[in-house]
């Protein structure tokens, strides 16, 4: 008992002196010499400090304001919510020979996992799924369109969002049909340090369109140093920086100017593979609502995965657009009443949040480790109530411990110390 007793104290000395370890290694760190650092660790169940340092002090909470959008939507929409797309057609459909006088019209919900890497666990791409069910809807041949109809969300680029991101992948604009991420990759080969890098391929192509790229990458340093420049929804492409010598192709990722179009093209090369007849010259995107008064016919609905995986790969990740495309849909496709939402969200007033993801810095404002780390530990507490009523009412749902623990590897969330005894950490800016 007493040796028990003692092991018991001894938690919180152990776990300081783990964090003092840590914060000496990032004193000593080069790249850290000018930086303002801050964090703080509470206990979850006394709600108490196991380790500070300069946890009052306002810093840029960065990627950490994920936490607030992502535990506003778990509280608005549920663990269970999904994105729906859904696929019509127009038209009239001659069901003797199946040819569909009319278009397909693919009607985004804003999806962000639509053909994601990160969420596609069979080599069957989505569109195969879809062009299979089109054809066992009897359809044959398609005299009109494909359409991708991605007017579901606003196309707005944040004027504080800055030059140097927003046409890389981790500042790719979320869509109202979002395809692969919205991002694609781009092969370069180096040679011997200071000469000029060969862009070799870029992948996806779109068929009906051409991306343009001017490069200025040369081989110098030991890591990817490339920067791509350039409206994120146009086709021309401006890439400056370095890349390391001597590889015969080193990946870079840009945001991808026009998502809802590769989707649509990607389902007529489906289609035509199916043995359904379609033209790949008439794939086409739309981003702004079109009222025409032509009657819909529905053809079926693809779901997303739940909400409560997407967030957790939102949170590990630190994925931006689908943090923006989960912002959205707070703000039924709109980005302003999406942040809107977030800002005046109960229980988040206190905070006066400002944005989501920490891509527009101007409108950040400015937090310290302690507070963002006792809202954490809020949160954490209002799910758990929330799950235990969601698992009463339905006994099959898998038990989860806690929906914001994908935050963990991140700046802010939930850890275990060596020993195994669970904390609530943050580390703003």
């Amino acid at each position: 008992m007493n040796l028990k007793i003692s092991i018991l104290l001894l938690l919180p000395l152990l776990f300081s002196a783990q964090a003092d370890r840590v914060l000496a290694e990032w004193k000593q760190d080069k790249t850290l010499r000018a930086a303002s650092i801050g964090f703080s660790v509470l206990d979850l169940k006394t709600k108490l400090p196991v380790a500070e340092h300069n946890a009052n002090l306002a810093l840029v909470p960065a990627s950490t304001l994920k936490v607030l959008t992502t535990y506003a939507a778990l509280s608005k929409l549920g663990s269970r919510f999904r994105f729906e797309t859904r696929l019509f057609y127009t038209g009239t459909l001659d069901e003797q020979n199946g040819v569909l006088d009319g278009d397909i019209l693919i009607l985004g919900g804003g999806d962000p996992s639509l053909q994601s890497e990160y969420f596609s666990k069979d080599n069957l791409l989505v569109t195969d799924k879809w062009a299979k069910l089109i054809k066992e809807k009897g359809i044959k041949e398609i005299k009109g369109n494909v359409i991708a109809d991605a007017s579901f969300f606003d196309r707005t680029i944040p004027g504080e969002w800055i030059w140097a991101d927003i046409a890389n992948y981790y500042g790719a604009i979320p869509s109202g049909v979002s395809f692969m991420d919205n991002k694609f990759k781009i092969v370069f080969q180096t040679g011997e340090i200071n000469t000029e890098a060969k862009l070799l391929s870029y992948n996806p192509k779109y068929n009906n369109k051409t991306i343009e790229f001017k490069s200025e990458v040369v081989a110098s340093g030991t890591s990817d140093q490339a920067v791509v420049y350039g409206d994120p929804t146009s086709f021309t492409k401006h890439i400056v920086g370095q890349l390391p010598p001597n590889k015969k192709q080193f990946e870079i990722e840009a945001a991808l100017p026009d998502p809802a179009l590769l989707c649509a093209e990607s389902l007529c090369r489906s289609l035509n593979s199916f043995g359904v007849l379609c033209s790949m010259e008439k794939a086409m995107s739309r981003y702004h609502y079109v009222e025409t008064g032509e009657p819909r016919q529905f053809l079926f609905s693809h779901f997303s995965p739940e909400l409560d995986h997407l967030i957790i790969h939102t949170n590990l990740k630190s994925d931006n657009m689908f943090c923006e495309s989960i912002l959205r849909i707070l703000g039924k496709g709109d980005f302003k009443k999406g942040i809107d939402f977030v800002r005046t969200f109960k229980g988040q007033r206190l905070l006066k949040c400002s944005h989501d993801t920490g891509v527009s810095k101007n409108i950040w404002r400015y937090r310290n480790a302690q507070t963002l780390c006792a809202f954490i530990a809020c949160c954490r507490k209002k799910r758990k109530h929330e799950q235990h009523r969601q698992r009463k009412m339905d006994r099959e749902q898998p038990q989860s411990q806690n929906r914001l623990h994908g935050t963990r590897k991140g700046l802010c969330g939930l850890c275990k110390n060596q020993i195994g005894k669970r904390h609530v950490f943050c580390h703003p800016g």
